[in-house]
């Protein structure tokens, strides 16, 4: 069972995330700005823009000219564990990597559709911006270090918000492939049931819906930087469903050029290794110099 974290009154937080990060490398939070009726909204704003047109949708189609950030319809991602294409439409936004490195969030720029009604989704990003900084802090300390640790590595940092829709779909086939996020954590709202995490010990657990709940999930990132004592849970969302599915992922990330050092393993570099993982998925991918620079602000 995936812990719930009282995050504004648990005496010992610290403590609970880290005996949850380490087996599960999952906890649910409760935290002020995140209430039922907001949620609700939220996924009202949800609907009204995966109800679009394919074509109003493809207008903000996400390609390597603004780093795959945008609309990305079903068969643009191919599971690199699954073998096949996600059955997912997703709307990604959040900052966006210039070619030199540096980051700039594109949150105006891709909510200024006045078809999309998106006053929570923007509230959303405010508010799990900060829970995310806070949460941070818990994660640094448990690793040993001063609470502001992470915060030299946010210069241009590239965390992201994914509006994710499924498609109902009666096959057994999974919805989204078993996959671990690229990110420090990725903090996640759901309507629906559907996601499951893999534990350490290998078991498949059932992330339900917890109403006015955020499900913190580890990334491969924190993984890396703990040298493997936080759980990075690979998980996917079932099939055999026939209804719609609807969720928020928000992704939190450090600047591209950081480098997670740790003493006797390899030296690491986030942004290389994420593009990596983009081109795995996304398929043809140039490299960072390639990139056009039109419209990057």
């Amino acid at each position: 069972m995936i812990p719930d974290i009282q995050y504004t009154v648990a005496n010992d937080i610290q403590k609970v995330i880290e005996e949850a990060c380490h087996e599960l490398g999952a906890f649910y939070v409760t935290h002020d700005g995140f209430d039922s009726g907001f949620v609700d909204q939220l996924f009202v704003e949800l609907r009204a823009f995966f109800n679009l047109s394919q074509g109003a949708k493809m207008a903000s189609k996400a390609d390597f000219d603004n780093y795959y950030m945008g609309f990305r319809p079903i068969g643009s991602e191919k599971s690199i564990l699954g073998g096949d294409y996600e059955q997912c439409e997703q709307y990604k936004l959040g900052f966006v990597k210039r070619p030199n490195g540096t980051s700039y969030s594109n949150i105006s720029e891709r909510l200024s559709n006045d078809v999309f009604q998106n006053k929570t989704t923007r509230m959303f990003w405010e508010n799990v911006r900060k829970l995310s900084d806070s949460l941070q802090g818990y994660f640094a300390s448990i690793l040993g270090f001063n609470a502001d640790y992470f915060d030299q590595f946010m210069d241009n940092p590239l965390h992201n918000l994914g509006l994710n829709y499924y498609p109902s779909n009666p096959e057994p086939q999974d919805r989204l492939f078993p996959h671990v996020d690229f990110s420090m954590f990725s903090i996640i709202i759901q309507e629906s049931p559907g996601l499951l995490i893999k534990a350490r010990s290998g078991d498949w657990i059932e992330a339900p819906v917890m109403k006015g709940k955020l499900l913190v999930i580890i990334g491969e990132y924190l993984k890396r930087w703990s040298n493997g004592y936080l759980w990075a849970p690979p998980h996917r969302v079932k099939g055999n469903n026939s209804k719609e599915r609807y969720a928020v992922v928000y992704k939190q990330r450090p600047s591209f050029n950081t480098v997670i050092s740790i003493p006797g393993k390899p030296d690491v570099h986030v942004g290389n290794l994420y593009e990596k993982k983009l081109q795995s998925i996304v398929g043809n991918f140039p490299q960072a110099t390639e990139y056009k620079t039109a419209n990057l602000g």
